[in-house]
């Protein structure tokens, strides 16, 4: 048998009802009122609103049973039974005879049949005396049981007949609600392990004085898992032949993956700390911060050592060594001059040869004064200089052979240094004379750096 859903209803619902279906309602019919206008059932909700379902009581003019209900908690009842608890002016049973007369209906013989209370379902219009119908009627007993058929005649000619077979409802198969394919989340497909050997290798770097030295650490291969090494680079406190110090380095810059470590003697210091190359990727790199100082220097290395390469995912590994970076400096004028020197006879002539900037190399220069051997127009002599006193500052004098001498030494301000003297001694005499003067000329300077 089909089902039926009725819906509730916004305002008045109107809908045709499928005599032979089971109807299902989507709220609370035992809660509702019932009534009859003609043919159509109306069902009144305790809200107000109102379902009619058409045709409801044709059956009565057909011959069909009413349709089954159903109720909230899924039992099915026969319409007559419920119509007839919800409202007694529904009693759908009474309306072909009257209802515990056992006289009303006869057999054959014309005997009463007692405990006839009714024609089942039937109604008026299936059920009228003396109109004789093509096929039986059957009665009913209180409890439902057949007593008999009547051939459509009250009390006139009833026909014994034997109760109709039973039915048996066609067997429907359970429906099988369709099964909805499980859905399955995309997979991600894991990175393949490497089993290949892993090669790490590293790259030299270079920069200018002030920029950051980056070494890029590298692997042949990518891999399941990272790859893991130590790293290292010791230079000297202080500049050594072209070796970056770690005055060069920016230190307040290390940040938190450079572990600096000082010598016990304190002469150098060792900068440390490791790298990972993640899964899946084939380089990392690792970052030194240079420092930009006025000094005048020449270009200056340091290395970095990689060491203790491993990955658990490669049947081998291999790699590390040591990778050499440049430092440029960009420090290059170095401007070297003296100043005038004075003295009263007797004293010294110092005169001062300083240079504009620092180095770490040191500057030379030759330096020479030429004198005539006796005064001459204001011009100091050999006689006003104190030669007793020369070699203790370093300085060398030549007879020119021309009546002339010639004072010659050579100048070096040390790296690190900005400036340096030169002192030439002069005689105290008793002779009595104008102010005399001499001159130094510098030449040849010179810085590695």
């Amino acid at each position: 048998m089909a089902t039926q859903l009725i819906s509730a209803p916004e305002g008045t619902y109107s809908v045709k009802v499928d005599l032979a279906s089971t109807l299902t309602f989507a709220f609370d019919i035992q809660t509702s009122s019932f009534d009859r206008e003609g043919d159509n059932l109306i069902i009144t909700l305790e809200d107000g609103r109102k379902v009619v379902l058409e045709d409801f009581f044709i059956v009565e003019k057909e011959g069909d049973d009413l349709p089954t209900l159903q109720l909230a908690d899924g039992t099915e009842v026969a319409s007559a039974d419920f119509l007839l608890s919800m409202n007694p002016d529904l009693d759908v049973t009474a309306s072909g005879a009257t209802a515990g007369s056992g006289s009303d209906y006869a057999d054959n013989a014309g005997e009463g049949l007692d405990g006839v209370d009714g024609m089942g379902k039937l109604g008026t219009d299936h059920w009228s005396g003396g109109v004789s119908h093509a096929d039986p009627i059957y009665l009913t007993d209180n409890e439902g049981d057949v007593l008999g058929a009547v051939n459509g005649q009250r009390s006139d000619s009833v026909n014994t007949l034997p109760p109709p077979p039973p039915v048996t409802p066609p067997v429907v198969p359970p429906v099988t609600p369709p099964v909805e394919p499980p859905v399955t989340p995309p997979v991600t497909p894991p990175v393949d392990i490497v089993v290949e050997a892993i090669v790490v290798g590293g790259k030299a770097a270079a920069t200018v004085e002030g920029g950051n030295l980056v070494f890029t650490i590298a692997q042949n291969v990518t891999s399941s898992a990272a790859t893991t090494a130590n790293w290292s680079i010791t230079v000297p406190a202080a500049a050594t032949d072209g070796r970056a110090s770690y005055a060069d380095l920016d230190s307040a810059n290390f940040g938190g993956n450079i572990t600096v470590t000082p010598s016990i003697d304190g002469s150098s210091y060792t900068l440390s700390g490791m790298i990972t190359i993640p899964a899946g990727a084939t380089s990392t790199s690792v970052t030194i911060p240079t420092l930009d100082d006025a000094i005048i220097e020449n270009d200056e290395t340091l290395t970095f050592n990689l060491s203790n390469v491993a990955n658990p995912a490669a049947d081998s590994i291999s790699g590390g060594g040591s990778y050499t970076a440049l430092i440029s400096d960009n420090d290059h004028s170095l401007v070297v001059s003296g100043n005038p020197a004075v003295t009263v006879e007797g004293g010294d002539l110092v005169f001062t040869i300083s240079q504009n900037a620092e180095s770490s190399a040191p500057t030379t220069a030759n330096w020479s004064v030429t004198v005539p051997a006796t005064a001459d127009d204001g011009r100091a002599s050999y006689a006003d200089l104190d030669t007793s006193k020369f070699a203790d500052n370093n300085i060398t004098a030549y007879d020119n052979g021309d009546g002339s001498w010639t004072l010659i030494g050579v100048i070096t301000i040390p790296a690190g240094s900005t400036s340096t003297s030169i002192t030439i001694p002069t005689l105290e005499d008793a002779i009595i004379e104008l102010d005399e003067t001499l001159t130094l000329n510098l030449t040849d300077v010179a810085n590695a750096a």
